[in-house]
């Protein structure tokens, strides 16, 4: 009986052992991808006349790299911090004691504190969560000291009857504390059912 249980045992390593050494070649390869979304290959519209060494003309298209034009470092992470906001801050359930408010109270001002903390659920054993998912943000204003951000988002509300998506639009409105872009407002626009 021991004896099977080591053979057992050893058939069990070895198979967990073969899963996590494909697991981790898996990720290997697949970190050392490159993303190329920061170039775009432009097509010459002309032809480069190439001569070879036997004298015959070859008229190749080779294709430059046109780098995109650089995009505003604030407008970058303005967005960026409105983006984290809504998705954190509107993906909630009733259950999870209010844990999207906590995970957002570093991202707002002194005056915001308040109002996100008054948007807490009433806890229930009867489950209804909300998934959100901002699709684009743009930034509509700029200054030094203040942004606007237009985000679409996606929104899927789960309850007990069904799931049901909504698509939404909204603004969040920030403000610079120090050299960090903080929540100031945040405002959903009208929404569509589908």
């Amino acid at each position: 009986m021991d004896d099977i249980r080591k053979r057992l045992f050893i058939i069990i390593g070895l198979v967990s052992f073969v899963i996590i050494a494909i697991v981790l070649v898996i990720l290997f390869l697949t970190k050392d991808k490159v993303d190329n979304t920061e170039s775009v290959v432009e097509t010459p519209q002309e032809n480069i006349d190439n001569t070879t060494n036997n004298g015959n003309q070859n008229n190749t298209n080779i294709p430059t790299v046109k780098e995109l034009p650089p995009q505003n470092p604030e407008e970058v992470s303005a967005k960026q911090v409105a983006r984290i906001f809504v998705e954190r801050f509107e993906t909630y359930s009733n259950q999870n004691d209010n844990s999207h408010i906590d995970d957002v109270l570093f991202l707002v001002t002194d005056n915001m504190v308040s109002w996100v903390k008054e948007q807490s659920l009433q806890q229930s054993s009867d489950y209804q969560g909300v998934t959100t998912q901002v699709l684009a943000s743009n930034v509509s204003d700029l200054t030094s000291n203040s942004a606007t951000v237009n985000i679409e988002a996606w929104q899927t509300v789960e309850n007990s009857e069904g799931t049901v998506s909504l698509q939404k639009s909204g603004e969040v409105n920030l403000v610079k504390v120090g050299a960090e872009w903080k929540v100031d407002g945040f405002y959903w626009n009208d929404w569509v059912n589908n």
